[in-house]
């Protein structure tokens, strides 16, 4: 509860200017011909009930809405993902040694998708 609680936004006065500073990574990426992956990692479920719904819901929107905008743009959510167990946990919103190692794995198999994918589409 308290890692959740400092994870809240007093005011969102900084959301817009943070979107436009990832969306122009993500032009600049597809300029040169790269793709971006975007991730919310895994948290604890503990974490993840007291995270301000709100906060959460416009973060994870606008990480998908991203996605579907820019082709070369990819976003994936771990943050409930059934697959960690309190044993992958070093706290509440950071994975262990065990825990990194499955989230590495994870991304691994995303950007090799990603690959697959643009060369699919070339």
């Amino acid at each position: 509860k308290v890692a959740a609680e400092l994870h809240r936004w007093e005011d969102d006065q900084y959301f817009d200017e943070m979107v436009s500073t990832l969306e122009s990574i993500i032009i600049f990426a597809a300029k040169h011909e790269a793709q971006v992956v975007l991730f919310t990692p895994p948290a604890f479920k503990t974490y993840r009930e007291n995270l301000n719904d709100e906060q959460l819901g416009r973060t994870l929107s606008t990480s998908a809405l991203l996605a579907k905008r820019y082709k070369n743009c990819f976003y994936f959510t771990f943050l409930d993902d059934d697959s960690f167990s309190e044993n992958d946990f070093y706290d509440a919103d950071h994975v262990n040694k065990i825990g990194a190692e499955k989230l590495t794995l994870k991304i691994d198999s995303i950007i090799g998708v990603c690959i697959k994918m643009k060369s699919f589409n070339e």
